[in-house]
């Protein structure tokens, strides 16, 4: 006949040992989990669909508005304010949008108004390319248009234009 061996009671340095080994490893859980919850829900990015500029009356005909696009944009579990310059301008009630980042390198351009030296156009300032008011290259190195945005002009034309992002 065998005997069973008596089960020994973890003790009080025991039960010490696994507490502190607890207490140790829960701030450490918080990260490891939103870790987990990051890479569980991927890099899934959300941005509006379109977005508020100007009202109609603000938009210049003969010249163009340099205006900064703000909004917010979710990327997996964060959310950012994200800033796009662009420059509108109109003609009646058509409306125009550019971006403000030269295709060729992704300078910033900048509006030079006409003057002895040529017509007014968008000059990028890194490399000396350039474009008329409407994108279209004026001068290399840019190979392509600077990028156009579609705009929604609202029946109400005190209410902002809508520039889609898509």
């Amino acid at each position: 006949m065998s005997e069973q061996e008596p089960i020994e009671s973890p003790g009080r340095r025991g039960f010490l040992e696994t507490a502190t080994a607890a207490l140790i490893a829960i701030p450490m859980l918080g990260p490891l989990l939103g870790s987990i919850g990051c890479m569980v829900s991927g890099s899934s990015r959300e941005e509006p669909d379109e977005v508020p500029a100007l009202p109609l009356s603000e938009i210049p005909e003969d010249s163009v508005q340099r205006h900064t696009l703000s909004y917010k944009r979710r990327v997996g579990a964060f959310s950012e304010t994200v800033e796009r310059v662009v420059f509108l301008s109109r003609k009646g009630n058509e409306v125009t949008c550019l971006s403000a980042e030269c295709t060729h390198l992704g300078c910033s351009v900048r509006f030079v108004a006409e003057s002895d030296k040529g017509p007014a156009r968008l000059q990028c300032p890194c490399h000396g390319g350039a474009f008329s008011l409407d994108g279209q290259v004026l001068s290399s190195p840019p190979a392509r248009p600077l990028n156009r945005y579609a705009v929604r002009v609202p029946s109400d034309t005190s209410k902002p234009v809508m520039i889609e992002l898509a």
